[in-house]
């Protein structure tokens, strides 16, 4: 009698595409008032995931006029990806209100680290923001320091510099999927004695 084969592996179904998350990809690359609006009609979508997409899009038009609606789901938001996708979009708008949410993320230790980390990236063209930046240097979270560095660095920010030093003297702490502190610590030191924009 012959052994029994083992059953072959079944191959993984691909997911399939969703029509709703390409539409409003190309409404965030189209642009224009009625993409716009339809982005905005998507925040109310009970699906988070499109709900992100939507945000990511208006981020990408980057349009003042969504800034309003994206500082409330940053504040008030109750799922973390949100008020994370929030701060993204946020980030690529140009005006006082955008930055002054941002900045007010980043200091509170009572949001998730990753919505604080995405703040503190996306300050990086925000001078008025490095006092912040450079508190972020001392947070408890990874994250938040190795954004910080990142900002710090690319803004030129020569202020920062012993900050820094100290930072990558010291911080061998890793963020998942990039490097450790002290690595972005020291990129970014290196950024600034380049000194492209101070």
């Amino acid at each position: 009698m012959r052994p029994k084969q083992p059953a072959k592996p079944k191959k993984p179904k691909k997911p399939k595409p969703d029509p709703a998350a390409h539409a409003i990809w190309a409404l965030g690359r189209i642009g224009g008032r009625d993409a716009r609006r339809q982005l905005n009609a998507a925040l109310d979508y009970p699906d988070a995931a499109l709900r992100g997409e939507a945000i990511r899009a208006l981020g990408v038009i980057g349009d003042g006029r969504t800034t309003s609606r994206l500082i409330k789901l940053l504040r008030s938001d109750p799922d973390p990806d949100i008020r994370f996708w929030a701060a993204y979009a946020l980030g690529n708008i140009d005006g006082k209100r955008a930055t002054t949410a941002l900045r007010e993320v980043l200091a509170n230790r009572a949001e998730k680290p990753s919505v604080r980390a995405m703040a503190a990236e996306q300050l990086v063209f925000s001078r008025e923001a490095i006092p912040d930046l450079v508190a972020g240097l001392r947070d408890a979270s990874r994250e938040v320091r190795f954004w910080s560095a990142y900002a710090l660095g690319e803004m030129r920010a020569d202020v920062a510099l012993p900050a820094l030093r100290r930072l990558a003297a010291r911080d061998r702490t890793r963020v998942p999927g990039w490097w450790s502190v002290a690595r972005e610590a020291k990129s970014a030191i290196t950024t600034i004695e380049r000194g492209w924009f101070a």
